[in-house]
């Protein structure tokens, strides 16, 4: 009757992009972490959606059919069982000081800024983040948005109820 929680803190690119172990980056390899639940009368299946680890704790009272109020994360388990996204999109934030990175991830758009360098990528085209579109005036548009929804989203990670975001 155990519930049980698989997961890591960050990911390390074993080579990706010459880079190895973990790094103020955000790769896939980075990023995308296992979080592997089990739990008492679920089956078993593959969550395709994007999650968090903010969505961890939720999660697990959620399970157990706790009351809880202003917590950042979604429960997941009410998106299981009917295969519905509980995040219309990921953040990330590494890092302090100078040298930090922060990152956005809203469906297969992927943007991230470390310092004054910036990242976009378009992951349905693009799974190993081999051409960077920042520059790219063809995604211009895509790009501008991305950038207002991270900078909504940054400022919602302080506040527990964020509003949605749609691309």
């Amino acid at each position: 009757n155990a519930i049980v929680v698989f997961t890591a803190d960050h990911g390390d690119v074993l080579g990706d992009h010459g880079l190895f172990s973990k790094g103020l980056y955000a790769y896939e390899g980075n990023t995308r972490v296992p979080l592997l639940f089990k739990i008492p009368n679920y089956e078993p299946y593959t969550y395709e959606h994007l999650t968090q680890s903010i969505d961890i704790m939720p999660t697990l009272l959620g399970t157990v059919g706790a009351e809880y109020d202003f917590v950042q994360g979604s429960d997941l388990t009410k998106h299981f069982k009917n295969n519905t996204s509980a995040n219309d999109y990921v953040i990330s934030m590494i890092g302090y000081g100078q040298d930090k990175l922060r990152m956005i991830r809203v469906g297969h758009w992927k943007y991230w800024i470390k310092g004054q360098e910036e990242f976009l990528y378009d992951l349905s085209k693009d799974p190993n983040e081999n051409h960077n579109l920042f520059n790219n005036p063809a995604y211009s548009n895509v790009l501008s948005d991305i950038r207002y929804k991270m900078i909504t989203a940054l400022i919602d990670s302080e506040d527990p109820k964020p509003r949605p975001i749609q691309m």
